[in-house]
């Protein structure tokens, strides 16, 4: 067989590897974060092309930054009218978005930091961290609708209901286990 034969064979699938996050730590203050490896086979009933799911609704709109912050445009308002500008709404299926538990917000923060944005939350005002995460009415709720519609949406993926996932709100990335940060009062 030619090389050029064997180049045109699709490579092994390599294992995913995952990094889990211990959700308490009580006994030690050094946070460790333990590897795993995980190797998806997916059922023949996968095969067939799956839908792009999206993510929009009122909920992840709610509340946004308020006044002239860089994050308080509408950006499911303007993707919604581009996509469907271009026919794409047709071709997806729509998620609800919705409220992150508690205990899931704790998968990753630890519970003090998930108590202040709830307390900035009611408060409405000052900041979630020491710099750039303004606090506002309504800041626990949105940020913590951000993670549950983005756990839903990767339990859709890994379910194997989607092939692709797109929430226009959210990726929120800067938040710490322990303080908001980067505008980002919660990881997404």
């Amino acid at each position: 067989m030619s090389s050029s034969v064997k180049a045109l064979r699709p490579p092994k699938p390599k294992p995913r590897v995952c990094y889990l996050v211990p959700i308490d730590n009580a006994s030690n203050s050094t946070h460790q974060v333990q590897p795993v490896s995980l190797t998806m086979k997916l059922p023949h009933s996968m095969a067939a092309p799956r839908p792009t799911a999206l993510w929009v609704g009122d909920a992840l709109t709610a509340h946004r930054l308020p006044g002239n912050h860089p994050n308080s445009i509408d950006r499911q308002t303007a993707f919604l009218d581009e996509a469907q500008r271009a026919g794409l709404l047709d071709q997806v299926r729509l998620g609800t978005p919705r409220l992150a538990t508690r205990e899931e917000l704790r998968r990753f923060h630890d519970a003090a930091h998930v108590s202040w944005v709830e307390l900035c939350s009611r408060k409405g005002s000052g900041h979630v961290d020491d710099e750039d995460t303004p606090a506002y009415p309504g800041v626990f709720e949105a940020a913590a609708t951000r993670v549950g519609t983005a756990l839903d949406a990767l339990e859709h993926l890994m379910g194997g209901q989607a092939s692709r996932s797109f929430q226009p709100v959210g990726g929120m990335h800067h938040g710490r286990r322990h303080r908001g940060a980067g505008f980002c009062p919660f990881n997404d």
